[in-house]
């Protein structure tokens, strides 16, 4: 009974102790910075409207598909009634309403045209400025993250002098004794819990040394309740543990790096997903060992296998530049945001229409 009422008590104090962990990485001035940080660049990413132009964009080129499609069944029709208007002029039969359908679905088929073609126009146009938007919001992201690795490493530095201080402290609780056993026989038999208590409450070895703990007052009642306090000595550590959780509490656990070449038509791709294209895509991920790259150019590859590094800047050049792509795709290099939806080319040029024969009325 005596030894679950004690893990009963340890339990309690790994549980509260997880919140003290995390608020002694960042104090509360370092945290207001965070939080500026944060929010310098949401309002600065939400006033470029990307989640709107990419809508508007998927928008205009559903609307061009719907319109090509009708465009198609109109252009069949007109072939279909044209062969029967030949037959009927052919046999003798001169048929007025057939002359009208087509003259009015010829002049249905010029308005699509135009629709399409104008609506076209508008795509490529929408197109140009989200490209010129993401591009804005990787230049937004670069500055947030040159300013959360600028807060990192003043708090690492304050980590670090931390590090070297002593630090004394009390420690108070209560143990549940034998009524047999002595005062001291229950402490020094609960000494190696009491000592884990402490330090748990710090936050555990890993975030702290100790270099001195003593029990220096006990009082202990008729029941067997055994109240305590203690004096604790301790530093601060700065272990490898602890640079990865201050790299996650502010954001900067992912891998961030660059990938350039000399060609805006330049696709560039990490295990076959593509992350970008253009002569600069910013990538961000959780790119831990190593990957394979590959980067094409119209008909033109680059294969590497690469040990993705943070702040890493990997170039592929192509000797000679292809043709500009009637329709290059926009893809968004940012994890965790809106991509641009992928579609067919919204625009292409319709083939002939169908040339009917002069008709004399």
């Amino acid at each position: 009974m005596n030894k679950y009422k004690t893990a009963i008590a340890i339990m309690a104090v790994v549980g509260w102790s997880g919140v003290v962990a995390a608020s002694e990485l960042i104090d509360f001035n370092e945290q207001d910075k965070l939080n500026n940080i944060n929010a310098s660049y949401e309002q600065q990413y939400g006033s470029l409207n990307i989640d709107e132009s990419i809508s508007h964009y998927n928008e205009l080129n559903t609307e061009i598909e719907s319109n090509k499609i009708k465009l198609e069944s109109s252009i069949d029709m007109i072939k279909s009634d044209s062969t029967r208007l030949k037959d009927k002029l052919i046999d003798g039969v001169y048929d007025e309403s057939l002359i009208l359908t087509l003259r009015n679905m010829s002049a249905k088929v010029n308005s699509m045209k135009t629709d399409i073609e104008t609506a076209g126009k508008l795509l490529v146009e929408t197109k140009q400025q989200l490209s010129n938007k993401q591009q804005k919001a990787s230049q937004f992201e670069r500055e947030k993250s040159d300013a959360l690795l600028s807060l990192y490493e003043q708090i690492k530095s304050r980590h670090l002098d931390e590090s070297k201080r002593v630090i004394n402290d009390s420690y108070s609780g209560r143990l549940q004794c034998n009524v047999s056993e002595s005062l001291s026989t229950c402490v020094n038999r609960n000494l190696p819990s009491i000592k884990n208590a402490f330090v748990l409450s710090k936050g555990g070895l890993s975030r702290i040394k100790l270099t001195n703990f003593r029990v220096i007052d006990a009082t202990q009642k008729l029941n067997g309740d055994l109240s305590f306090t203690a004096d604790a000595s301790y530093k601060h550590n700065y272990s490898a543990n602890t640079e990865v959780e201050l790299r996650q509490a502010l954001g900067l656990d992912k891998v961030r790096f660059v990938f350039r070449s000399n060609s805006p038509q330049t696709v560039f791709y990490i295990n076959d997903q593509e992350v970008g294209s253009g002569e600069r895509v910013d990538v961000a991920g959780n790119y831990v060992g190593i990957y394979n790259v590959r980067v094409t150019n119209g008909d033109k590859r680059q294969s590497l296998k690469l040990n993705l590094e943070n702040g890493g800047d990997y170039f592929f050049p192509f000797s000679s530049l292809v043709s500009t792509p009637k329709h290059p795709q926009i893809r968004s290099s940012r994890k965790g945001r809106t991509s641009l939806i992928s579609h067919k080319p919204a625009l292409d040029f319709l083939r002939a229409f169908y040339s009917l024969a002069p008709l004399r009325q």
